[in-house]
Parts: C-alpha cells; structure tokens; sequence
C-alpha cells in the first residue's frame, strides 16, 4: 500500500540492467555495491528514460549491500581472474608493489 499511497511507482529491472548498473557504480564511483543495491540505480536509470524522473532532479539510492555479499553474479563476467593470495602481509606488500608500484 505504501506505493499507492504515496503516489509512488514499482516496477522490475532486467538482470543485464542489474549488472550494468554494478558495473557503473564500480567504474565510475568505485562502489563494488551487491545486486540489490545496483537494482535500485537500474531502477532510476529506467524511470529517468521514462521520463517519469526529471532530469534535474536529485535522487539518492541507498546502498546498502557490498558486492562480497553475491560475487557468483559477477566472477563470470570476467576471463583470467587471478588467484586469491594467501593472507600474509608478506604476499600483500609483494602484490601491491607489483601491480600497483605502491610500496608499504
């Protein structure tokens, strides 16, 4: 009730909509948010074409999920991940200063 009485709006996002909105929030914010959150922004991005949302309008989507939560969505979109590294400093500082040029 609480869409109905608040003149508000529900509807359903794709799973490729969900995954572009993951995508976006990671390349463009550097929020690795989980699928939930991401759907909130698919939402937008679907209202905002609709024109149901104006463009100059400000809207927040909360996000409240972190991408750890659900990675079995996103580790297959990728090819050559690496292996996880084991957890000591040792193996961090080495990886950092490889990949990055960041010493510790």
């Amino acid at each position: 009730w609480a869409v109905k009485d608040s003149h508000g709006r529900a509807l359903t996002v794709e799973d490729e909509e969900i995954m572009e909105a993951l995508f976006s929030l990671a390349r463009n914010e550097g929020v690795y948010a989980s699928t939930t959150s991401a759907s909130a922004i698919a939402a937008v991005k679907n209202l905002r074409e609709q024109d149901y949302i104006d463009k100059d309008e400000l809207i927040a989507c909360v996000i409240t999920g972190g991408g750890l939560k659900d990675p079995q969505f996103v580790e297959p979109r990728f090819e050559n991940l690496p292996s996880p590294i084991t957890g000591d400093w040792s193996t961090f500082t080495h990886l950092m200063k490889d990949h990055y040029d960041v010493s510790l």
